[in-house]
């Protein structure tokens, strides 16, 4: 598919927010990049809003979605505090959801959807471990 000149929506937390990658996105394939992010938010609050280390950021609405050829859901890092696997899976299946419901609402269901995993992370000031070690401590992940 040629992406040039399509609409794309990127969802996401501070990797977004930061604007690098999606800026490469768009000299790369000449879309159109709208971003809907902030620093240090979970899957569920880059969602249904949240706090962001830039302020508050508001829930997604269908607006956002009405127009747009791709969705890009890059999220996952600030999630690594949850108690399991399957409170992460949970969370990443309500976000899909959510998405779809509100493509649903903006009559856009042609619309691509695109999920970008966290890879192997590195230390924070706040979690000691890194992609290779357990964590949380007796979690198995």
């Amino acid at each position: 598919m040629d992406w040039k000149e399509k609409k794309v929506l990127c969802l996401g937390d501070s990797l977004t927010r930061a604007g690098i990658w999606y800026r490469r996105l768009e000299e790369n394939l000449g879309c159109a990049v709208t971003a809907h992010c902030g620093g240090g938010l979970k899957m569920r609050e880059i969602i249904d809003g949240g706090e962001s280390a830039e302020g508050w950021l508001d829930p997604v609405s269908p607006e956002l979605f009405k127009d747009k050829d791709l969705v890009i859901f890059f999220a996952g890092y600030n999630d690594r505090e949850k108690g399991s696997a399957a409170q992460i899976r949970d969370a990443l299946g309500y976000c899909i959801d959510r998405i779809f419901q509100e493509l649903d609402k903006a009559e856009n269901l042609s619309c691509r959807l695109l999920l970008v995993t966290p890879h192997c992370v590195g230390r924070y000031a706040y979690i000691h471990e890194d992609g290779y070690e357990e964590y949380p401590p007796g979690s198995g992940m």
